[in-house]
């Protein structure tokens, strides 16, 4: 495929780190716990993160 699995590794890492962190940042904007909420919750997030990232 043409592809460097490191950094292909390297890249997938840091949208995990930026979007997870977007999620704590998010839930504490809400006055919530990061850890300590339900799925769902941690979920919308995560879907907000996603849609934020792509929009540039």
């Amino acid at each position: 495929m043409g592809v460097d699995a490191e950094q292909a590794l390297r890249a997938a890492n840091q949208r995990f780190e930026h979007r997870f962190a977007q999620v704590e940042r998010g839930l504490r904007e809400q006055g919530l716990e990061p850890g300590l909420e339900t799925r769902e919750e941690m979920e919308r997030q995560w879907t907000l993160a996603k849609a934020t990232e792509r929009q540039g």
